[in-house]
């Protein structure tokens, strides 16, 4: 099948290697102790998942809410109010009828990247107390 049908090997590789991709992020994803900074990484690695443009400042709908998001990071459905309040104080991200939707793509990866700095900095700290 191999030699009849390469075109299914190059397929199946790619498939494995987004899959493996996508555990590594999500791996990833458990070590921000910021439930803000995992939610923003959250989104962005769907962002990255469904191969969205990362460099301009259009606007996306993902194909969940906000409980759903919650769900991806492990939060309790009790945190969710007060995360989500945090999330949408800068007017960039919001609701449009049970999806979340943000205006700019490139806000979701730039508040990705400040978590993770802080998440560093945090991290930092800890090692140089012990």
């Amino acid at each position: 099948m191999i030699k009849t049908q390469p075109q299914l090997v190059s397929r199946l590789t790619t498939l494995l290697a987004d899959r493996i991709w996508l555990i590594y992020k999500h791996l990833a994803n458990t070590l921000i102790s910021d439930p803000l900074g995992r939610m923003y990484d959250a989104l962005l690695i769907q962002l990255e998942k469904n191969r969205v443009p990362l460099d301009g400042s259009r606007a996306y709908t993902f194909d969940f809410g906000p409980r759903e998001l919650a769900g991806m990071v492990g939060l309790h459905i009790k945190d969710v109010n007060m995360i989500m309040r945090k999330m949408f104080e800068n007017g960039m991200i919001n609701i449009k009828g049970d999806k979340l939707h943000t205006a700019s793509v490139r806000e979701i990866l730039k508040q990705t990247e400040f978590h993770k700095k802080m998440q560093r900095i945090e991290n930092a700290r800890i090692a140089a107390r012990a």
